[in-house]
């Protein structure tokens, strides 16, 4: 299981559970699911591109395509490789990795989900 997640600057967070490695479909599923419920236009700054290079790449075909028909309502920009501060969702997933150690251990392929939707 992995997550994507947002928090914007009044503390509100927005994640995706998914299964396998992100990719642009799963990127520009979270992008939509951004934009649908914003106001106003989305300024989403991402870690470092490298991570994720299919994702995060401006020039990979379906994620450009998407940005460049969502223009007006979204737009990305990515963080150096090493920033001076961790970005606030380390300090969300340090806090998610500890309090999921401190639950009993999963006893279910569902059970991992449901603990870290219900932290979450």
């Amino acid at each position: 299981m992995n997550m994507i997640a947002a928090v914007s600057n009044r503390g509100l967070m927005r994640f995706k559970l998914y299964k396998g490695a992100l990719n642009g479909a799963i990127f520009i599923d979270f992008m939509t699911r951004l934009v649908r419920d914003a106001k106003q236009k989305v300024f989403l700054i991402a870690g470092d591109p490298r991570v994720h290079p299919a994702t995060f790449d401006k020039s990979s075909g379906a994620v450009q395509e998407w940005l460049a028909h969502h223009k007006d309502e979204i737009e990305i920009f990515t963080l150096p490789a090493d920033p001076p501060e961790h970005p606030p969702d380390q300090y969300r997933n340090n806090d998610l990795k500890q309090t999921i150690n401190n639950k009993p251990p999963a006893r279910t392929r569902d059970d991992p989900v449901a603990t870290t939707s219900s932290i979450l």
